[in-house]
């Protein structure tokens, strides 16, 4: 019995002793979006895709590549010598930004806190359990029923849509919410 505890004991400490590789986004990804960032003006994927990322207090905030490359700047480029390294690590929830502080608080359009049914949702049934619920795939794009949904209920389908590699655009003409692979915009 005392042999079993060791080894159960052995084998929870290497566990949690190794390095959890729970990447969002690939740097090779990154990197690429951090090459469209240097074009003047930048392209739209660039400009207009909403990014989400941790703040203080567990909070996610909406901004841009290119609003994050301002943060980047204003706050970082000490602690990161490319901004795809930066991008790296806060889309990847590796740090929490400090969304409040005067040089940065105008990178972002809206600050919440994930709805919690949606956020039960995700845990249940992944991505797919939200595409499901909330969506119409038409050819890989999935459209969102808005319906009676709150804006934190879009915010936080958003925040999940974006953590599986896929980008948020809202069409003004048909006012809708699309989204679509990251991977299909950037070819």
């Amino acid at each position: 019995m005392r042999k079993a505890i060791i080894i159960s004991t052995v084998f929870f400490l290497t566990y949690c002793s190794s390095p959890h590789s729970k990447h969002y986004f690939e740097l090779p990804v990154l990197k690429k979006i951090a090459q469209l960032s240097l074009i003047e003006p930048p392209p739209a994927v660039i400009s207009f895709t909403p990014v989400y990322i941790i703040g203080t207090n567990d909070s996610i905030s909406e901004s841009s590549f290119e609003k994050l490359k301002g943060v980047y700047n204003a706050s970082y480029p000490r602690r990161y010598s490319e901004f795809s390294d930066f991008l790296f690590d806060a889309l990847n929830q590796k740090i929490k930004i400090d969304t409040k502080t005067p040089k940065t608080y105008l990178y972002y359009s809206q600050t919440f806190l994930s709805d919690p049914n949606i956020t039960h949702l995700y845990k249940d049934s992944g991505l797919k359990g939200i595409m499901d619920k909330h969506c119409f795939n038409s050819n890989g794009i999935y459209t969102l029923n808005k319906g009676t949904l709150t804006l934190n209920e879009i915010n936080s389908i958003s925040y999940y849509f974006f953590i599986n590699q896929y980008i948020r655009s809202d069409d003004d003409y048909n006012a809708t919410i699309n989204f679509k692979k990251l991977s299909s915009v950037l070819k």
